[in-house]
Parts: structure tokens; C-alpha cells; sequence
């Protein structure tokens, strides 16, 4: 049966303005390019929906594929939330590298120290020595005239006199070794402790009766990589609807829901192509991506892989633009490649956006728009809610934006200059008025006086 024009009142697709309304829509763009965590739970009150109504009363396949675009958007928003939090983990590493070499570079100049001053000491215990040793031998050689026959017992005591002075010095030696030598504390073993922050980090299995002996630092390390671990883990399980809707309509698609005689009339948009929803390659293509992003780790991983490239190919051809000297890189390379890579998920994002956009847009003449019924652009209670879920986001936004730039500091300048504007006008108005009546303009004070003046008089 041929899809019927929106203008009959009883054929075409049934609008569903809580799944496609323009403020579902616009709730999912915002929080998705703005904000991660506000759109797990409304991303993922979508997908569950879709699923319940495609189970229940019906959902057109029209309406399941907008919203695996949907998902597909905040798809990207989560790799957008990673990045941040990888760049953010990378700048920790680079600081702790960083303390690591400034460790090594005390220790080698506290060596270098000892070093001198043992050999300083070493070299003023071997000139004792020396006298000493030159004394005993000309006390020696006199007592030996006096009295030969005592000469063989006194030369075995001279013996154990410089053993003594010999185990003596090595004893002073290692005293000023023992007492000079650095023994950093454990905090400042900075290789055992990148290595260790890092498996934390990456695990993010840190109990919460593990924390508390820990330092400030530390801990709020600890709990950074714990929180980014279950964000993650959340966002895997959180896309498990998403693979089973996405394999459910391509799989059934010829009797998915509601609506079949729509659905040779239904349209996607794919990068300025109309490609119909029946089209067999269309329909392997989608099974395939969906198979294979429903294994675990590995769709990860590629989805990760596939966005790296962008941001390589361009963090080299500014490497080889700019120079190929090691500083140059080092200063360069992150930034360029966090940048790219973020840049590279937003223009996903946008991509992704235009397409859905244009989807509904092609389709729109297929919704039945009779007097009856629910229709397309009704603001329902779904839509209502979404755009409110909203405002809290934005009003966040705001407000780290109007700490983190010059904003509060030119609306504080902006206040003192209105209020001593204020005060100017109003002294020129007193002066205007003295200058009228002839007579000073008296504050609350001085009428008081003249009052308390005249009662004792």
C-alpha cells in the first residue's frame, strides 16, 4: 500500500513528538556538544522508550531511525567527555615527568656536593696521616738508636697504631657518607608513583576505605580515575540499548512496528544522498556496524582509533610545517593533537546533526497532519521536560564561564563605575540646589544638631 499524503487524515505516519519533537531534538543537541553527564540518563530514557513503544503500541521504523541518530550524537559526546579526561590525565603525567627530572637534577647536584667534600675531607685526613705516619717513623728511628733490642716489639705496636688510624679514617669517611646521604621520603620516589597512579588510575579500583591515608593530592587523583572508570563503564552498558534497537529494526526492518505502508516511502540522508530505508545495502551496511560495535573493548578501541586519525595526520604536518626539533614538538604536539581531536568529535557531532535535520526534514510531507490526532510539532509533556533538563547545564556553563574569563572582572568594573556615577549625580544635584535656594544642602547629622539646639534653648 502506498503512503498516502499527509493531507488524509487517516494514512501517513503518525507523529510522535516525544521521540522527534523539535525540543527533544534541541535538549539532545545542547546537552550532547555542551555537556556529557547531563545526557546519559535522558539518551538513555530515549533509547528505553523507543524500545517499550516499539514493543507495545508501535513505532514507525522512520521514528527508530532518528533515534539511532540521536544515539549515534551522543555517542560522540562521549568521546568527547574521554578526551577531556585523557588530556586532562596527560597534563598530570607531563607534571609529574617534570618532577621527576627536577628530583634527579637535586640529587645529582647534592651528589656532586658530598662528592667535593668528601674528597676535600679525604684529602685533609691523608695529610694528618701523613704527619703522623712521619712522626711515628722519626720517633722510630731514634728510639731504635737508644735501645735496638726493643726495636722488634715496637715496630709490631706501630703496626696496629696505623691500623687504627687507617680504620679510623674509613669509619670517619663512612660517618660523613652516612650523614650526607639523601633518603628521599616514599612521596618523592616520583617512578613509583607515576607507575602507580597510572594502574590506578586505569583501573580506578580504589576502595573508599583505601582513601583516607591517604594526601589531598592523592586522593583526588584516585577518585578522578574512579569516577572516569564508571562514567565508562556506565556509557558501555548505557549503549546496549542503543545495538539492540539498531539490530532489531535493520534485522526485521520489512516488518519493524507501525506504519508499513510508509516505509517504501521513507527516506535517510547520508552526506547529501537520499537513500531509501529498504535499500539492501543500506540495511547490510547498518547490521554490520551494529554487530560490530556491540562487541566489547574492540568497537571501542576502533570508534577511538578512527577519530585518532584525523588529529595525527595533522599533529604531523604541523611538526613538519613548524620544525623537527625536539623542543619544538614537545611544546607543540599535545596541544595540536587535543585540539584536532576534539574538533575532529565536534565536526562529527555537527556532520551527524545536519544529517538527522535534513532526514526529518525530507520526510516531513509523510506525517499525518490531519485535524485529529497528535501532531509533529505539539509540545508535549516529553518535550516540555527535555528542554527543562536543560536549563541547569547551561546555567552551570555559565557560571564557569563567567569565573574563568575576564567577565566578572568587567561586570565588577563595570558596578563600581555605575555606582560612583551615581554618587556624582547625586552631589551635582545638591550643588544644583544650594546654588538655587542660596542654602546649604544639611545632612541627616547637622539637622539633628539644629533640632537638639532649638529644644535647649
Amino acid at each position: 500500500m502506498e503512503c498516502l499524503p499527509a493531507l488524509n487524515s487517516s494514512q501517513g505516519l503518525t507523529a510522535n513528538p516525544d521521540i522527534s519533537g523539535i525540543g527533544v531534538r534541541t535538549a539532545i543537541y545542547t546537552q550532547a556538544i555542551l555537556i556529557y553527564l547531563g545526557i546519559l540518563l535522558s539518551g538513555c530514557a530515549l533509547l528505553f522508550s523507543a524500545i517499550i513503544q516499539a514493543k507495545t503500541f508501535g513505532l514507525s521504523a522512520y521514528h527508530g531511525t532518528v533515534v539511532l541518530y540521536l544515539s549515534w550524537i551522543n555517542n560522540t559526546s562521549a568521546l568527547t567527555f574521554f578526551m577531556f579526561v585523557v588530556g586532562d590525565q596527560i597534563t598530570f603525567w607531563q607534571d609529574e615527568r617534570q618532577q621527576w627530572k627536577s628530583g634527579k637534577k637535586r640529587v645529582g647536584i647534592i651528589l656532586r656536593r658530598l662528592k667535593s667534600e668528601w674528597n676535600a675531607a679525604g684529602r685533609r685526613i691523608e695529610k694528618q696521616m701523613t704527619v703522623l705516619r712521619k712522626a711515628q717513623d722519626e720517633e722510630y728511628e731514634e728510639r731504635k738508636k737508644e735501645d735496638a733490642t726493643q726495636s722488634k716489639r715496637y715496630k709490631k705496636r706501630l703496626q696496629m697504631e696505623r691500623t687504627k688510624i687507617t680504620v679510623w679514617w674509613i669509619t670517619r669517611m663512612g660517618d660523613m657518607a652516612n650523614a650526607k646521604q639523601p633518603t628521599p621520603p616514599k612521596e618523592e620516589n616520583f617512578l613509583y608513583n607515576d607507575w602507580w597512579k597510572n594502574i590506578q588510575w586505569l583501573h580506578g579500583s580504589v576502595s573508599w576505605e583505601q582513601t583516607g591515608a591517604l594526601s589531598q593530592e592523592e586522593h583526588d587523583e584516585r577518585m578522578r580515575g574512579r569516577t572516569a572508570s564508571r562514567l565508562f563503564e556506565f556509557s558501555r552498558y548505557r549503549t546496549l540499548p542503543k545495538y539492540v534497537l539498531g539490530l532489531w529494526l535493520w534485522l526485521t526492518i520489512q516488518d519493524f512496528g507501525m506504519d508499513q505502508e510508509c516505509l517504501s516511502s521513507t527516506n535517510l540522508i547520508l552526506f547529501n544522498k537520499v537513500i531509501p530505508i529498504t535499500s539492501s545495502v543500506l540495511r547490510a551496511g547498518s547490521i554490520g556496524v551494529y554487530v560490530f560495535s556491540a562487541i566489547p573493548l574492540l568497537n571501542i578501541a576502533i570508534w577511538i582509533c578512527l577519530i585518532l586519525i584525523v588529529p595525527s595526520a595533522i599533529t604531523l604536518l604541523v611538526h613538519f610545517v613548524v620544525g623537527k626539533t625536539a623542543r619544538t614538538f614537545v611544546s607543540i604536539h599535545t596541544r595540536v593533537f587535543f585540539i584536532s581531536a576534539v574538533s575532529t568529535v565536534l565536526v562529527a557531532q555537527i556532520l551527524l546533526i545536519i544529517f538527522t535535520e535534513r532526514t526529518i526534514k525530507h520526510n516531513h510531507h509523510l506525517l499525518n497532519m490531519g485535524p485529529q490526532g497528535t501532531q509533529e510539532g505539539d509540545w508535549t509533556f516529553g518535550q516540555t521536560l527535555a528542554i527543562t533538563l536543560t536549563i541547569i547545564p547551561l546555567i552551570e556553563i555559565a557560571k564557569f564561564l563567567h569565573l574563568k574569563t575576564k567577565t566578572s572582572k568587567w561586570f565588577e568594573s563595570w558596578m563600581e563605575n555605575t555606582t560612583s556615577q551615581e554618587a556624582k549625580e547625586e552631589k551635582e544635584e545638591e550643588l544644583s540646589a544650594e546654588e538655587m535656594t542660596g542654602l546649604p544642602i544639611l545632612d541627616k547629622g547637622e539637622v539633628e544638631t539644629i533640632v537638639e539646639v532649638g529644644r535647649q534653648a
